[in-house]
């Protein structure tokens, strides 16, 4: 079965992304985690599950209502293309996702995030999820970070990167 990328954005960073690694995986299908089913069909082979980093971890109803009411150019950029305070301002998060999930025994689950560059010392969502995955007992393993700017915009760059690290996954 093609690949499943389900992903959580708040300024479209994380979804840009997560458009990449589609085009780097052949038949894979990009699901928001608003409308993501969380039961799986038996023979997914591959998961990959994407969010932004919030205060080191995953995204919480708290940090996406916080992230509505930034001034950046990422989040006024986001609101203009969107018409909404942000591109994923919704209940059901990643987190929230992951609570309720039913993946396939076997099924490989990888885990990305978008994070602040200069916060290399500050966690990832990537391993939140990997964490929070394990405690239901899912294994995944944490995949790639792709970096945004204070200013809530990806680095150059990033698109190419998410693009070529998706090709090692479907090998």
């Amino acid at each position: 079965m093609s690949p499943v990328i389900i992903v959580e954005s708040c300024f479209g960073n994380t979804r840009r992304v997560a458009e990449a690694i589609a085009d780097g995986l052949p038949g894979a299908s990009l699901l928001p985690v608003g409308t993501a089913p969380t039961t799986l069909p038996e023979g997914t082979d591959l998961v990959l599950l994407g969010a932004p980093t919030h205060s080191g971890k995953l995204p919480s109803a708290h940090s996406r209502e916080l992230a509505t009411k930034r001034s950046t150019p990422g989040a006024r950029e986001a609101r203009e293309a969107t018409g909404r305070p942000i591109e994923g301002a919704a209940d059901r998060g990643l987190a929230e996702w992951i609570q309720t999930a039913s993946i396939p025994a076997g099924t490989r689950v990888v885990t990305f995030d978008t994070t602040l560059k200069s916060a290399g010392w500050m966690g990832r969502a990537s391993k939140d999820a990997v964490r929070r995955l394990k405690r239901t007992g899912v294994r995944a393993e944490q995949g790639e970070s792709f970096w945004v700017t204070p200013t809530d915009e990806l680095v150059e760059g990033e698109i190419a990167r998410a693009s070529t690290w998706a090709g090692g996954l479907a090998g």
